[in-house]
């Protein structure tokens, strides 16, 4: 009964392990960085946007007072800004070609129109004063 007296009186004992805060962000930090880069190849960019923002204020946030970032974290943020600079080139490229390219534009217009019953170009008219219909 001594025995275990003398190791409850010891904060952590070993009976149970201690999971830090830190560590906790820092895996979750990894798996949103990660999350984020398989999210970018399915091509969409809403949930990559947010899962690689959310990386990366959890490799901030699990650096703590320190100056150096944990190899996860480290990991995880590089993998959210990759995946946010791939998906801000494709959501420029993608705006590009709509606006320049009239056989996509046309095509695109087209299939808004089958889905909606409102010609895209309409929609973009109202809601943005943009006329796509210019060559």
């Amino acid at each position: 009964m001594e025995q275990w007296q003398q190791q409850s009186d010891q904060p952590n004992s070993g009976r149970f392990p201690v999971y830090r805060k830190e560590r906790a962000m820092v895996t979750a930090s990894l798996i949103t960085g990660i999350l984020a880069l398989i999210l970018l190849f399915s091509f969409t960019l809403i949930p990559t946007m947010v899962l690689g923002a959310v990386s990366i204020v959890l490799a901030l946030l699990s650096r703590g007072s320190g100056k150096a970032f944990p190899q996860g974290a480290r990991t995880g943020m590089i993998c959210a800004i990759i995946a946010l600079i791939a998906n801000i080139g494709i959501l420029c490229y993608s705006g590009y070609t709509l606006m320049y390219n009239a056989q996509v534009r046309s095509e695109v217009n087209r299939l808004y129109e089958q889905i909606y019953g409102v010609p895209l170009e309409d929609v973009f008219e109202e809601a943005f004063g943009i006329d796509l219909e210019w060559e």
